[in-house]
């Protein structure tokens, strides 16, 4: 079903597996997306990466927003079911990892590729602040940045509306940030001036070289292809 590796610059670590079930006809897998199909994300990115850059920096009050975001995620549990239940998605993921990666696993699963709209993503303004005053691109935050753990939906173009409506009608934020394309034309990106780039599976990586941090753990983006 898959797992999780990690690591902890201390010496406790409290593993905790929940198991659970699903009504068969209910199971949205990541595999199912078709080119043509619409790609729909919850919620808004990089409030968690944001929210760890706050925490790097070890200014004091940083309790707000994005803090919050990144130490105690809200998983949207009850937004998956609803989607579920509505049968009108074709595959889904949660962003655990970051849009970049866990785009990636979804096409790999499905066989297809994707093209998404920097334009389109829901960039929040203390994502923006929080990158520009650090000299980063929030679109890094929005990517790459992970633990946002808003879901990533492919849906038909005629059930994708539908599905944003019923969404946002239930109080969760909902868009469409871009489109499933044939496998052959890979995964890009679409830059606010037009440029089309390919869009590499980067994301958080728990082993790579990291700054501790208060209440995280290792870890930093790898923003490379060889990710």
């Amino acid at each position: 079903m898959g797992g999780n590796l990690s690591r902890s610059p201390g010496p406790l670590v409290v593993d905790l597996t929940l198991l659970g079930e699903v009504e068969p006809e209910l199971v949205v897998e990541r595999r199912g997306a078709s080119p043509g199909d619409l790609l729909i994300v919850t919620g808004e990115l990089g409030l968690a990466g944001a929210g760890l850059l706050v925490l790097q920096d070890r200014r004091p009050g940083g309790e707000g927003e994005l803090v919050q975001a990144f130490l105690t995620p809200r998983p949207r549990v009850r937004e998956g079911r609803l989607i579920a239940t509505s049968r009108l998605a074709r595959a889904m993921i949660d962003l655990s990892d970051g849009l970049a990666s866990d785009l990636h696993r979804l096409c790999q699963a499905s066989g297809v590729g994707a093209r998404i709209e920097a334009v389109r993503l829901p960039l929040p303004e203390a994502v923006r602040q929080t990158a520009q005053e650090r000299g980063i691109d929030p679109l890094e935050l929005a990517l790459f940045g992970g633990e946002d753990y808003e879901l990533l939906v492919a849906a038909s173009p005629e059930a994708a509306s539908s599905l944003v409506r019923l969404l946002v009608d239930a109080g969760v934020p909902a868009r469409v940030i871009g489109e499933v394309r044939p496998q052959d034309e890979g995964i890009s990106l679409v830059s606010p001036d037009g440029t089309v780039r390919p869009l590499p599976p980067a994301g958080w990586d728990h082993f790579a070289a990291r700054e501790e941090i208060p209440g995280g753990g290792g870890g930093r983006w790898q923003t490379d292809s060889s990710a």
